[in-house]
C-alpha cells in the first residue's frame, strides 16, 4: 500500500511539472505538500530544473543489470532499494521520483506479464564484402580479405587497407550492417570512429585516396568522430542529402521511409547540401539540421544534442518525440510491431530517458505510470491503448 501511495505522489509531481493536474489532482499535491517541510522540500527539489538535469544524469549512469543482481544477492535483506527507473517532463515521469524501499518478500522489479520473446538488443553487425561474402563481426578476431584488414583490438574494430592495395587508383567498397535489435562500433581505414545503430547500413571504400573527398553511404543513423584531414573532406551520402566536414564530431539520423534526415552537430562544424542541388546549411555545434523530403524544406535549429547521441552510450533519449516516433525507435531494438487502438495516442509528446538496455517490461512500466496509456504484448506485437 505505501508503495502504491508513493507511486501516486510521484504521478502527481510529474503532473504538476508538465502543467498538466486537474484541478483536483491540484488539491491532492497541495494537502500532501502542507503535511510536513518534507513534502515541501521534496516538491521543490523536484521542480528544480537544473537538479532535474543531474538526476537523469544519475539515471543514465545506473547499470539495470548489476542492481538486479545486486537485487538478488541481497535478497535477504529486510528492506531493499530500487531506482523507479522512469523518464517523464511532458507526459513521461523525469527519472526516479523517489528512492523506494520494498519489503523482503516483493519483487526488486515492477513487471508486466512476462514475455520471454522480446529481449533487448546486443552489439552485432556483419560485414559484407564487394564479392557478397559476408562475415560475422561479433567474435571475429582477425580477417584479411578483399583488400582490407579487421582486427578486433581489445573490443574495438579497426579496419585497415590491406597492404597490398595501396597503389590502387580505385578502391572496391564494402558494407558494415547493424541489423533491428542491434548496435555496433568500429574504425574506417581513415581512422574516423562510427557508431552504428540498429537497422542500419554504411557502405564505404576499401581505402581513401589522399587528398580526395572520403565519401561514404549511410541508410540508417550513425554517430561519426571524423579523422581530421583538411586535405580531404569527409561526406556522409544519405537519400537526399549529403553531410561534409573536414573533422567532427556529429549524429546522422536517416532511415529509408521516415521522409526526414536529421544532422545533430556535436563539435567542429559542417555542411549540409541537397543531392538534387538548393539552399544548402552550415551547422555549428548544438545546432541541428533537418531536411524533409515531402516538403523539400532544409531547416535549421538549436537542440540540446545530448537527446540524439545518447544512443550510443547506452541510452533512450526523447525530446518531444510523438509517442509514434517514441514506439519506433524502440521497435528497433527489441524487434516487436507495434499497434494503436486509438490513432490519437501517436501524436503525444514524450520527453525523458531510459537506459538502453532495461528490458521491454521495465520500458513501457515507465510509460504506464501515467494514467493516459497502457501496453498489451502479445508475442511480437505491443498494443499501446488508453487506459
Amino acid at each position: 500500500m505505501e508503495l502504491e501511495k508513493q507511486k501516486r505522489i510521484a504521478q502527481l509531481i510529474c503532473g504538476h511539472i508538465a502543467g498538466k493536474l486537474t484541478d483536483e489532482d491540484a488539491r491532492e499535491l497541495e494537502a500532501w505538500k502542507n503535511r510536513s517541510e518534507r513534502h515541501r522540500a521534496c516538491l521543490r527539489e523536484w521542480c528544480d530544473e537544473e537538479n532535474q538535469a543531474k538526476l537523469l544524469a544519475q539515471i543514465n549512469a545506473f547499470d539495470l543489470t548489476e542492481g538486479r543482481r545486486t537485487v538478488t544477492q541481497r535478497r535477504n535483506r529486510r528492506r531493499l532499494r530500487r531506482y523507479n527507473t522512469a523518464a517523464a517532463i511532458v507526459t513521461i515521469l523525469l527519472g526516479s521520483i523517489f528512492l523506494l524501499r520494498r519489503p523482503q518478500e516483493e519483487s526488486a522489479i515492477i513487471p508486466l506479464p512476462q514475455q520471454e520473446n522480446i529481449e533487448a538488443g546486443k552489439r552485432q553487425a556483419r560485414l559484407v564484402m564487394a564479392s557478397g561474402r559476408t562475415v560475422g563481426l561479433d567474435t571475429l578476431q582477425q580477417l584479411e580479405a578483399e583488400e582490407l584488414t579487421v582486427r578486433n583490438e581489445q573490443g574495438i574494430f579497426v579496419i585497415q587497407t590491406a597492404a597490398d592495395t595501396v597503389g590502387q587508383e580505385t578502391p572496391t567498397y564494402h558494407c558494415v550492417e547493424v541489423p533491428a535489435g542491434g548496435e555496433f562500433d568500429f574504425r574506417l581505414p581513415d581512422g574516423t570512429q562510427v557508431y552504428l545503430n540498429a537497422e542500419s547500413r554504411l557502405r564505404f571504400p576499401a581505402r581513401f585516396m589522399p587528398g580526395k573527398e572520403r565519401r561514404i553511404f549511410l541508410a540508417g543513423e550513425a554517430y561519426f568522430n571524423v579523422a581530421r584531414d583538411t586535405s580531404a573532406p569527409f561526406s556522409v551520402a544519405l537519400e537526399h542529402t549529403t553531410v561534409t566536414v573536414l573533422g567532427t564530431s556529429f549524429n546522422v539520423s536517416a532511415y529509408p521511409g521516415e521522409n526526414r534526415e536529421i544532422t545533430t552537430l556535436v563539435e567542429g562544424a559542417v555542411n549540409i547540401a541537397p543531392n538534387a542541388g538548393g539552399c544548402q546549411l552550415r551547422l555549428s555545434p548544438g545546432q541541428q539540421g533537418n531536411y524533409d523530403a515531402t516538403l523539400d524544406t532544409l531547416t535549421r535549429q538549436a537542440v540540446d544534442v545530448s537527446y540524439y547521441t545518447a544512443w550510443k552510450n547506452g541510452v533512450f533519449a526523447f525530446h518531444k518525440q510523438p509517442l509514434e516516433q517514441v514506439m519506433r525507435t524502440l521497435s528497433r531494438w527489441y524487434i516487436f510491431e507495434p499497434r494503436y487502438a486509438d490513432p490519437a495516442l501517436k501524436s503525444i509528446l514524450y520527453t525523458g530517458k531510459i537506459a538502453r538496455h532495461a528490458t521491454i517490461e521495465e520500458v513501457l512500466h515507465t510509460f504506464e505510470l501515467l494514467d493516459e496509456v497502457r501496453f498489451d504484448i502479445r508475442g511480437k506485437e505491443i498494443t499501446v491503448s488508453r487506459k
